[in-house]
C-alpha cells in the first residue's frame, strides 16, 4: 500500500504543470514563423513574377524593340507584300 499523500509516477506526469514559455522562446518561435511565412510569400512572388515575364515573352516573340526575344526587321516583307498586292490589282 502506498502512503496517504503519495501519488504514483503516472499521476505525477499528468498533474505536472506546463512550463511557461520564456520571452526568448516566444521571440524565437515568432521569428521562426515570420521567416517561414515570408519565405513562402517570397517564393510565390518569385514564381508568379517569372510566369508573368515568360508569358509576356511568349505572347510577343517578334517585336521591334531591342529587349524582344527576336529583333526582326519586317519592312522587306511588308514591301514585298505591298508590291504583290499592287501587281494583282
Amino acid at each position: 500500500m502506498r502512503a496517504e499523500g503519495a501519488i504514483s509516477s503516472r499521476e505525477a506526469i499528468h498533474k505536472a504543470p506546463d512550463a511557461p514559455a520564456t520571452p526568448l522562446q516566444r521571440a524565437v518561435s515568432y521569428l521562426l514563423v515570420s521567416v517561414i511565412v515570408l519565405s513562402i510569400f517570397g517564393l510565390v512572388v518569385y514564381v508568379l513574377g517569372g510566369m508573368y515575364f515568360l508569358i509576356e515573352d511568349i505572347d510577343r516573340p517578334i517585336d521591334h524593340q531591342r529587349i524582344a526575344l527576336i529583333d526582326a526587321d519586317l519592312s522587306p516583307l511588308r514591301e514585298l507584300n505591298q508590291t504583290w498586292s499592287d501587281a494583282v490589282r
